[in-house]
């Protein structure tokens, strides 16, 4: 989990269409020469507007993830930061052209083809990460989050569906580069068919296609599109969603986290209150000349 802090190799460029605006947007990640995490820039605005990708940038997450600045909102950010904290791309300049991140296919595949495709280079400072030193649980009703000491990062997420007519699912594993790309990058994101009237009065999923770039549940239990891509797809995407929560505390996490019935504004809630207690983690630094293989 140390080493020196990256950014990309070389800018890439990906375009597609927001999830919930149904905007077309085109977004530009560039290699950042400051060592000060992932900033977003939005470049329609008449003056350029940077939103910092952490905690206290984080506004409205009902639905998605939001961030905000005083000038300016970007929301569907949790597949890109995902895949950047995955692949410890620490310092990077993203450039969108809209309010809201193109959904893509649905999933963070495309975010790892594209930033795998810009490679990444070492810079001069040192990563640190947070390392979990004692249990801590928070509760809220049927939700929880647990964290556990570990020599590496793991990821335990469940999910029971309360109020829907479905079976509970289950994903637990190390979450490394490679389980990432292989097993959570590829699920993609879902709806229910009970909910898609009421979100549409209220001005989301707009952009969704169910089967192009969404999962419908519907209330018989079958899904659209037939062909799923995993068994627990849906699972694997709420362990993706909550990785990209995770990534607003802007360093890794070396323990194991068990999440039962997460959602954003869970994970964010649960995220500070461990934050807060001090003696639960400690900062783990480490120096190193070696670049980034």
């Amino acid at each position: 989990m140390g080493g020196l802090r990256t950014t990309l190799a070389r800018p890439v460029t990906r375009e597609g269409i927001g999830l919930h605006t149904g905007q077309p947007v085109k977004v530009h990640l560039r290699p950042r020469a400051f060592h000060d995490g992932r900033v977003f820039v939005r470049t329609d605005r008449s003056e350029l507007t940077e939103v910092k990708a952490n905690f206290e940038c984080v506004c409205d997450t009902t639905k998605v993830a939001c961030l905000r600045s005083p000038q300016a909102t970007i929301v569907t950010v949790e597949y890109l930061l995902a895949a950047l904290a995955v692949l410890k791309i620490d310092d990077l300049t993203i450039e969108i052209d809209g309010p809201e991140m193109p959904i893509l296919d649905g999933s963070a595949a495309p975010w790892i083809e594209a930033l795998e495709a810009a490679g990444r280079r070492s810079t001069s400072a040192n990563r640190r990460s947070l390392r979990v030193v004692k249990p801590f649980v928070v509760k809220d009703g049927i939700r929880s989050m647990t964290w556990l000491p570990a020599e590496q990062f793991c990821l335990d997420v469940q999910v029971g569906f309360p109020g829907h007519n479905r079976s509970s699912e289950r994903w637990s594993g190390p979450v490394t580069p490679g389980v990432f790309s292989r097993e959570l990058a590829p699920a993609r994101t879902f709806g229910f068919e009970s909910e898609q009237a009421l979100l549409r009065r209220r001005g989301l999923i707009r952009g969704a296609s169910w089967g192009a770039n969404a999962i419908l549940l519907r209330d018989d239990q079958s899904v659209a599109p037939a062909r799923l891509r995993f068994a627990d797809e849906v699972v694997r995407n709420k362990a993706l969603e909550a990785l990209g929560d995770i990534a607003l505390l802007e360093v890794p996490i070396i323990g194991k986290l068990q999440i039962i019935e997460g959602c954003h504004a869970f994970h964010i809630r649960a995220l500070r209150q461990w934050l807060s207690a001090q003696d639960v983690w400690a900062w783990a630094e480490y120096a190193t000349t070696h670049a980034v293989r």
